[in-house]
């Protein structure tokens, strides 16, 4: 789908990160916001009418999110994390990071690199719950970088 499908922006509204997955339809995932008369709103939306997200997908502050508040109201309402282990049993990181085609905000440009060091630790943690945890020097090298390597769709 690649966006297409992603419910229009309200009058005053903006989107201000998104993530992009490589499921067969280039899914894609985003934040909108737009301010009113003492508070910002939030929403969280997707391509399916809500039925990908599975918490809390609005909400509002008095001043704009800090990185850290946008990345834990975004992965409440869609966890990246629950679908990559939908995704991948193995818990392979360059291939999860190679799923995940884009993240991006105009409004947080560090936001790629927080999700990517954020799957980076909860992969190796996960595989290491497994016993998976020796990391294959091919996942070593593609670790920081979301967007590389293989995928499975």
């Amino acid at each position: 789908m690649g966006g297409e499908y992603l419910p229009a922006l309200s009058q005053n509204e903006v989107m201000i990160a998104s993530i992009t997955i490589a499921s067969t339809t280039q899914d894609v995932t985003s934040v909108y916001a737009r301010r009113g008369r003492k508070r910002i709103y939030y929403r969280v939306v997707d391509e399916y009418g809500a039925e990908t997200l599975s918490g809390r997908s609005t909400r509002s502050s008095t001043y704009p999110l800090t990185l850290g508040q946008l990345e834990q109201f975004f992965n409440g309402a869609w966890s990246i994390f629950h679908v990559l282990a939908m995704n991948f049993d193995d818990y392979d990181l360059a291939r999860m990071l190679g799923f995940v085609v884009r993240i991006e905000s105009s409004f947080y440009p560090e936001i790629e690199t927080l999700y990517g060091l954020r799957i980076k630790a909860w992969a190796t943690a996960r595989r290491a719950e497994l016993g998976l945890d020796k990391i294959d020097e091919k996942d070593h090298e593609s670790a920081t970088t979301v967007g590389s390597g293989p995928h499975r769709e």
